[in-house]
């Protein structure tokens, strides 16, 4: 079946695939993934009670002419373990209590991750053709190392309080941001 848009209640379902809803038009409790496969609009998990279940959150942006709005925060989900990000998304927020492992892939502008809970980090995403340089920043976490090697156009770095954090690889210089 074809869901066309509106609110979406699956609370039997151990997984979720959508091709893009806003987290408040989405009630499942029970899953432990959900997969959006060309999200359109924000996607936001503020509270540890929106998707009780959740283990693993794939999305990937939708790819859109000109500059993407879409985001995805997640500032609460406790037992969310895994973020797979990618696609053309504006922005990438972790915060608080959450996921271990974070993963990019495609186009995103700006990246903040802050949470003790993350201890791995791969990072493939690169910039959105016509937008500004990516910004990252990264505080708080568990991480021993952070590469950013695939990164390209960089207009900012933060990386402050992150205790464990022994290596630090810099990003691609093959685009440097405008000055």
């Amino acid at each position: 079946p074809v869901f066309v848009g509106g609110a979406l209640t699956a609370n039997d379902a151990s997984s979720v695939s959508l091709v893009s809803i806003a987290a408040t038009d989405l009630t499942a409790n029970s899953a432990t993934e959900i997969t959006l496969t060309a999200q359109e609009v924000t996607f936001t998990i503020a509270a540890a009670t929106d998707f009780p279940a959740l283990a693993t959150l794939n999305v990937t942006g939708k790819d859109v002419s000109g500059v993407t709005t879409t985001g995805v925060a997640v500032t609460a989900a406790t037992t969310l373990t895994t973020i797979n990000a990618g696609g053309e998304l504006s922005s990438l927020t972790v915060a608080g209590a959450g996921p271990e492992t974070v993963v990019t892939s495609g186009n995103i502008t700006d990246l903040s991750l802050t949470g003790s809970s993350i201890d791995a980090l791969t990072l493939g995403h690169t910039f959105i053709s016509g937008d500004t340089a990516v910004t990252l920043e990264i505080t708080g976490t568990s991480l021993s190392s952070i590469d950013m090697s695939n990164v390209t156009k960089v207009k900012r770095i933060t990386i402050t309080g992150n205790s464990d954090l022994t290596s630090v690889v810099g990003p691609s210089a093959t685009t440097l941001p405008e000055a």
